[in-house]
Protein backbone atom coordinates (compact mmCIF):
# COMPACT_ATOMS: atom_id res chain seq x y z
CA UNK A 1 0.00 0.00 0.00
CA UNK A 2 1.41 3.35 -1.01
CA UNK A 3 1.30 6.20 1.38
CA UNK A 4 1.00 9.69 0.03
CA UNK A 5 3.06 12.39 1.53
CA UNK A 6 0.76 15.17 2.72
CA UNK A 7 2.29 18.13 4.53
CA UNK A 8 1.16 18.77 8.07
CA UNK A 9 -0.31 22.14 7.07
CA UNK A 10 -2.61 20.65 4.45
CA UNK A 11 -5.55 20.36 6.84
CA UNK A 12 -5.26 24.00 8.00
CA UNK A 13 -6.98 26.60 5.82
CA UNK A 14 -4.87 29.51 4.55
CA UNK A 15 -6.59 32.22 6.58
CA UNK A 16 -5.19 34.87 8.86
CA UNK A 17 -4.55 33.38 12.28
CA UNK A 18 -4.53 29.77 11.00
CA UNK A 19 -0.94 29.55 9.78
CA UNK A 20 1.42 27.20 11.56
CA UNK A 21 4.66 29.01 10.81
CA UNK A 22 5.66 32.12 12.70
CA UNK A 23 6.62 34.81 10.16
CA UNK A 24 8.14 37.18 12.80
CA UNK A 25 10.39 34.52 14.34
CA UNK A 26 13.26 35.50 12.03
CA UNK A 27 14.14 38.56 14.19
CA UNK A 28 13.52 41.65 12.13
CA UNK A 29 14.35 44.08 14.92
CA UNK A 30 15.26 47.67 14.13
CA UNK A 31 18.56 49.09 15.23
CA UNK A 32 18.69 52.17 17.43
CA UNK A 33 19.32 55.36 15.53
CA UNK A 34 19.68 57.84 18.40
CA UNK A 35 22.06 58.25 21.33
CA UNK A 36 21.77 60.73 24.18
CA UNK A 37 24.74 63.06 24.74
CA UNK A 38 24.48 65.75 27.40
CA UNK A 39 20.70 65.38 27.43
CA UNK A 40 20.27 65.77 23.65
CA UNK A 41 19.33 63.06 21.15
CA UNK A 42 22.18 62.61 18.66
CA UNK A 43 21.81 60.44 15.51
CA UNK A 44 24.02 57.38 15.32
CA UNK A 45 25.59 56.52 11.94
CA UNK A 46 24.06 53.35 10.49
CA UNK A 47 27.37 51.79 9.47
CA UNK A 48 29.64 51.18 12.45
CA UNK A 49 33.04 52.90 12.00
CA UNK A 50 36.32 51.52 13.25
CA UNK A 51 37.37 52.12 16.86
CA UNK A 52 39.86 54.86 15.87
CA UNK A 53 37.23 56.99 14.15
CA UNK A 54 34.68 56.26 16.87
CA UNK A 55 36.70 58.28 19.41
CA UNK A 56 36.94 61.18 16.96
CA UNK A 57 33.17 61.09 16.38
CA UNK A 58 32.48 61.06 20.11
CA UNK A 59 34.72 64.08 20.61
CA UNK A 60 33.04 65.87 17.70
CA UNK A 61 29.55 65.22 19.15
CA UNK A 62 30.69 66.26 22.64
CA UNK A 63 32.11 69.54 21.29
CA UNK A 64 29.01 70.17 19.21
CA UNK A 65 26.48 69.62 22.03
CA UNK A 66 28.33 71.08 25.00
CA UNK A 67 26.97 74.44 26.07
CA UNK A 68 29.61 76.67 27.62
CA UNK A 69 28.72 78.05 31.03
CA UNK A 70 28.17 81.80 31.01
CA UNK A 71 29.68 83.74 33.89
CA UNK A 72 27.21 85.17 36.39
CA UNK A 73 26.69 88.91 35.95
CA UNK A 74 28.27 90.98 38.69
CA UNK A 75 25.89 93.22 40.64
CA UNK A 76 26.11 96.87 39.64
CA UNK A 77 27.89 99.20 42.01
CA UNK A 78 25.49 100.99 44.32
CA UNK A 79 22.54 98.73 43.38
CA UNK A 80 20.20 97.94 46.27
CA UNK A 81 18.35 94.71 46.82
CA UNK A 82 14.95 96.42 46.57
CA UNK A 83 12.06 94.10 45.73
CA UNK A 84 8.72 95.65 44.79
CA UNK A 85 5.71 94.78 46.94
CA UNK A 86 3.83 93.17 44.06
CA UNK A 87 6.79 90.79 43.51
CA UNK A 88 7.52 90.11 47.18
CA UNK A 89 3.89 89.30 48.10
CA UNK A 90 2.83 87.71 44.81
CA UNK A 91 0.37 84.82 45.34
CA UNK A 92 0.30 85.33 49.11
CA UNK A 93 -3.19 85.47 50.60
CA UNK A 94 -4.43 85.76 54.19
CA UNK A 95 -7.70 84.01 55.00
CA UNK A 96 -9.97 85.09 57.85
CA UNK A 97 -13.11 83.24 58.91
CA UNK A 98 -16.09 85.15 60.26
CA UNK A 99 -19.84 85.52 60.24
CA UNK A 100 -22.49 88.16 59.83
CA UNK A 101 -26.08 88.38 61.07
CA UNK A 102 -28.88 88.66 58.55
CA UNK A 103 -32.45 89.56 59.55
CA UNK A 104 -35.17 87.05 58.64
CA UNK A 105 -38.44 89.03 58.47
CA UNK A 106 -40.79 86.28 57.21
CA UNK A 107 -39.97 83.52 59.69
CA UNK A 108 -41.81 83.00 62.99
CA UNK A 109 -38.99 80.68 64.15
CA UNK A 110 -36.04 83.07 63.94
CA UNK A 111 -35.51 86.80 63.88
CA UNK A 112 -32.02 86.66 62.37
CA UNK A 113 -29.62 84.05 61.05
CA UNK A 114 -25.82 83.81 61.23
CA UNK A 115 -24.05 83.26 57.90
CA UNK A 116 -20.44 82.11 57.76
CA UNK A 117 -18.04 83.98 55.48
CA UNK A 118 -14.42 83.78 54.43
CA UNK A 119 -12.48 87.03 53.99
CA UNK A 120 -9.51 86.75 51.62
CA UNK A 121 -6.83 89.47 51.86
CA UNK A 122 -4.43 89.65 48.91
CA UNK A 123 -1.13 91.05 50.16
CA UNK A 124 0.27 92.10 46.79
CA UNK A 125 -2.23 94.94 46.28
CA UNK A 126 -4.19 95.13 49.59
CA UNK A 127 -7.44 94.00 47.99
CA UNK A 128 -10.07 91.88 49.75
CA UNK A 129 -12.76 89.43 48.72
CA UNK A 130 -15.67 88.07 50.78
CA UNK A 131 -16.99 84.59 49.96
CA UNK A 132 -19.52 82.31 51.59
CA UNK A 133 -19.03 78.52 51.52
CA UNK A 134 -21.85 76.70 49.74
CA UNK A 135 -24.52 74.96 51.82
CA UNK A 136 -26.49 72.55 49.68
CA UNK A 137 -30.29 72.91 49.72
CA UNK A 138 -30.21 76.05 51.84
CA UNK A 139 -32.19 78.19 49.41
CA UNK A 140 -29.81 81.11 49.91
CA UNK A 141 -27.61 82.76 47.34
CA UNK A 142 -24.02 81.83 48.20
CA UNK A 143 -20.54 82.05 46.74
CA UNK A 144 -18.77 85.36 46.20
CA UNK A 145 -20.55 88.07 48.19
CA UNK A 146 -18.05 90.88 47.48
CA UNK A 147 -15.67 90.71 44.59
CA UNK A 148 -11.95 91.38 44.93
CA UNK A 149 -11.24 95.10 45.30
CA UNK A 150 -10.19 97.63 47.94
CA UNK A 151 -13.01 97.76 50.48
CA UNK A 152 -14.03 101.18 51.86
CA UNK A 153 -14.28 101.83 55.61
CA UNK A 154 -17.37 103.30 57.25
CA UNK A 155 -15.63 106.53 58.26
CA UNK A 156 -13.76 106.92 54.96
CA UNK A 157 -10.54 105.42 53.70
CA UNK A 158 -9.77 101.83 52.78
CA UNK A 159 -9.81 98.68 54.93
CA UNK A 160 -6.33 97.29 55.54
CA UNK A 161 -4.67 94.48 57.43
CA UNK A 162 -4.41 96.70 60.52
CA UNK A 163 -8.21 96.90 60.68
CA UNK A 164 -8.56 93.11 60.90
CA UNK A 165 -7.97 91.83 64.41
CA UNK A 166 -9.15 88.62 66.02
CA UNK A 167 -12.42 89.24 67.86
CA UNK A 168 -13.10 92.63 66.27
CA UNK A 169 -15.94 93.42 63.92
CA UNK A 170 -15.63 95.03 60.50
CA UNK A 171 -18.47 96.50 58.48
CA UNK A 172 -18.38 95.87 54.75
CA UNK A 173 -21.00 97.85 52.84
CA UNK A 174 -23.23 98.17 55.93
CA UNK A 175 -23.34 94.47 56.79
Amino acid sequence: MAQSRVPKEAGVPNLPGYSVTQPMAAGYSKKQTLQFKNGYAVPVPLDQPEAATMGALQQQFADMWTIPAAPAPAPAAGASSFTPKYVQYDKKVLRYFGWFGEPVPDSPLEAWRARKVCLLVYLEDDTMQVTEPAEHNSGLQQGTLVRRHKLPKDGGGVLGIGDLAVGSSVKVYGR
